[in-house]
């Protein structure tokens, strides 16, 4: 009995035991495969650092003494620039402030000229008589202020 029982689960062992070792050389090459995209990656890192170096000199430990020269020069455009745009807006506060006090300067003085020529047009038309009695008035007041008697004043 056991030699038939042996028999009968040989063909299955056989079977299992071959297919445990295509499923070992499966793995082996898988594994074969994964070490040689691990190298590959390692390559890729490393290729990346470098590049991250070349262009990001702030990651770098020393940077070069040209790279900050440039930096400093840069700092100090950018600082002269504020200085400048500050520079204009004050200068144009100036000018907008000046432009305002010069119209006003030519409103006052426009103003000043239409007043004095109304009081030039009007100043005889006050001063003189209407009527010929108001203006016999005016001329005896003036000879009394000039000293003259007021039977020679006509």
């Amino acid at each position: 009995k056991k030699n038939n029982r042996i028999k009968e689960l040989e063909p299955r062992v056989k079977s299992a035991a071959e297919a445990i070792n295509s499923l070992k050389d499966i793995i082996k090459k898988k594994d074969d495969e994964i070490k040689t995209q691990e190298e590959k990656y390692k390559r890729f890192l490393g290729k990346a650092k470098q590049v991250i170096k070349a262009i990001d000199p702030k990651g770098s430990q020393s940077p070069s003494p040209d790279t900050a020269a440039l930096r400093k020069q840069l700092a100090e455009k950018e600082r002269a620039l504020m200085r400048m745009e500050e520079e204009a807006e004050r200068l144009k506060t100036a000018r907008e402030r000046e432009e305002r006090m010069v119209l006003s300067a030519w409103y006052e003085m426009g103003m000043h000229v239409h007043k004095k020529g109304l009081e030039e047009r009007l100043q005889p038309q006050v001063n003189s008589p209407r009527s010929v009695l108001s203006q016999k008035r005016t001329d005896l007041r003036r000879s009394t202020v000039s000293g003259k008697s007021p039977s020679t004043v006509r």
